[in-house]
């Protein structure tokens, strides 16, 4: 290779970096809009007496606590099954 392919690869490079962070600031902020939306919708669920279990229970969706934790909502948002996929 010459220099001017060399440089010409660098210069691709550079580019696909730039995507690379623009993608990476995109997937972090729909997360946490995400996950905001996931607590508000968690805060009105909760008001209605029994819902939430009805949720986790037609997804077997067992507590691992006494406090709520989220575990369970992110799992079914985020479509995670119990054995860590």
């Amino acid at each position: 290779m010459d220099k001017n392919k060399l440089k010409a690869a660098l210069d691709a490079l550079i580019s696909n970096a730039d995507k690379q962070i623009e993608a990476h600031e995109s997937s972090r902020q729909l997360l946490y809009l995400t996950l905001a939306g996931v607590y508000m919708w968690w805060r009105e669920a909760s008001q209605i007496a029994g819902f939430l279990d009805e949720i986790y229970e037609e997804r077997n969706l067992r507590t691992r606590g006494k406090e709520e934790n989220f575990t369970r909502l992110i799992r079914i948002v985020w479509q995670l099954d119990w054995s860590g996929r």
